[in-house]
């Protein structure tokens, strides 16, 4: 079970592979989690974010999805967490309650999305899954997708209704709202996105992040958190401008039309790391075209080949 002191480090948040059927391709899924977790040794593996479409995934998908997971890292050294977000916290508690009966070592939860809840239903949110869940390990996903940010009073709230809120996954670029908040909760543990996690873990008390270019190569994102913890800023700012490159490129190609779900499985396909993934996301969210796809991994052999290599 994940607590304050042991939610550090990078965490990957798995994209779906699906079939042509549009079924999930649980081989290509199992193999995955196991090369990150065997090859690389990340800190710990998600499932059930924008990644991974959890919006999509009905309650069957939703089990299978986190059966697999906990199972194919049983006995292994890394954490998992289930995103259990949903329209209802009826939905999100059922989900809740399977995943940690399966082993889970922590939950991430997002505010429900389709009517802005206000801070009021915020706090009773979390309330009621204090209650229901008999207050699990739970990391908040602060994202504008949410359609409510966290600021420190809503957070204080929360914190005295759902005491065990060990984590905050931050999407947002600013940094300086960022280390007013890490200095303000001491015993949260804050996650920046890759791409600049080691400007905000130096400056602004990241301890991790949650981010899918690990997909584009883990070892180069891994040894930057290594440099990170070790005091390297210099080399580790180095990996990070090669990191900021690649989204570059990933904007000027104009990916940035299209949703997380789909640009990060290309992002992952584009050095060869994801096997056995397509482009296709689930309808009625475009995919990426394979042309585009195509070009994407063109550019990076020719700008950035050292991501191919891992």
């Amino acid at each position: 079970m994940l607590t304050y002191e042991t939610l550090e480090g990078v965490y990957a948040g798995l994209g779906l592979p699906w079939k042509k059927d549009g079924s999930l391709d649980e081989d290509v899924f199992a193999e995955t989690i196991t090369r990150l977790a065997d090859d690389y040794g990340v800190k710990g593996i998600y499932n059930g974010g924008s990644t991974g479409e959890f919006f999509a995934q009905d309650f069957d998908l939703f089990k299978t999805t986190t059966d697999i997971l906990i199972e194919t890292l049983k006995g292994k050294n890394v954490f998992t967490q289930i995103g259990i977000g949903a329209l209802t916290t009826e939905q999100m508690v059922k989900r809740g309650l399977y995943a940690i009966e399966k082993g889970a070592d922590g939950l991430q939860v997002i505010f429900p999305w389709f009517y802005k809840v206000s801070k009021k239903e915020a706090v009773g949110l979390y309330r009621d899954l204090s209650g229901e869940l008999n207050n699990f390990p739970i990391i908040h996903y602060d994202t504008t997708r949410g359609r409510l940010k966290l600021d420190k009073d809503l957070l204080s709230e929360i914190c005295e209704v759902y005491p065990n809120l060990i984590g905050v996954k931050y999407t947002s670029f600013d940094i300086n709202s960022f280390r007013k908040i890490t200095l303000e909760f001491p015993k949260i543990s804050f996650f920046a996105g890759t791409p600049w996690l080691a400007t905000f873990y130096q400056l602004a008390g990241a301890r991790g992040s949650y981010d899918v270019l690990i997909y584009a190569n883990p070892p180069m994102v891994l040894k930057m958190y290594k440099l990170c913890t070790e005091g390297k800023f210099k080399e580790a700012l180095q990996i990070q401008e090669k990191l900021q490159k690649f989204y570059r490129i990933v904007y000027d190609l104009g990916f940035l039309n299209y949703s997380d779900s789909a640009i990060d499985r290309c992002i992952g396909m584009s050095t060869g790391f994801l096997k056995g993934y397509t482009v296709d996301v689930k309808k009625p969210y475009e995919s990426v075209s394979q042309s585009m796809m195509d070009e994407l991994k063109r550019r990076v052999a020719t700008e950035i080949p050292e991501f191919l290599n891992f």
